[in-house]
């Protein structure tokens, strides 16, 4: 909520794993892998999760009553993701003030219509929430292999 305040809406991605850092930078395979599942398959505003952060949600969810998963989105291309939708039903702001915003949002972009359609994805999700899919644990597991294809696939591709 806070950027779309700020006027920008978030893509991005999530990954878990190695990474090394000192004073000059990171790096690291996690590092990596968020960068690709951000810069290759995110492709609009929404943030991803890779494939080893998928899978240690799917056991953690096997042994924990806790109900996270409606934190995750399964979008319609079948990669899985932190969802808008909790931002979308806070008590706090409107629902339809939320969509106003990005609307907003793609019409100052409006010129470049490539990056203005980047938000219509995310509109029909907050428009219409009560449609949105929440992940089983099984398809929870089948977007970590999801997202190991397509990445290999990129990087033979």
């Amino acid at each position: 909520q806070a950027a779309l305040d700020e006027g920008f809406v978030l893509r991005g991605g999530v990954a878990i794993g190695s990474a090394y850092w000192d004073e000059n930078g990171i790096v690291g395979p996690a590092l990596v892998d968020a960068y690709r599942l951000e810069s290759r398959l995110a492709k609009t505003a929404r943030v991803l999760l890779g494939e080893t952060l998928l899978l240690t949600l799917a056991k953690v969810r096997l042994r924990d009553a806790y109900d996270w998963e409606s934190f995750l989105i399964k979008w319609p291309d079948g990669l899985i993701g932190f969802s808008p939708i909790p931002i979308a039903l806070s008590k706090d702001r409107p629902r339809a003030t939320i969509v106003e915003r990005v609307r907003c949002l793609q019409a100052a972009c409006a010129e470049r219509p490539h990056d203005a359609a980047k938000y219509e994805l995310l509109i029909r999700i907050l428009e219409n929430p009560d449609r949105a899919h929440v992940p089983s644990v099984a398809e929870i597991q089948a977007g970590a292999t999801e997202v190991l294809n397509r990445t290999q696939s990129l990087l033979t591709g």
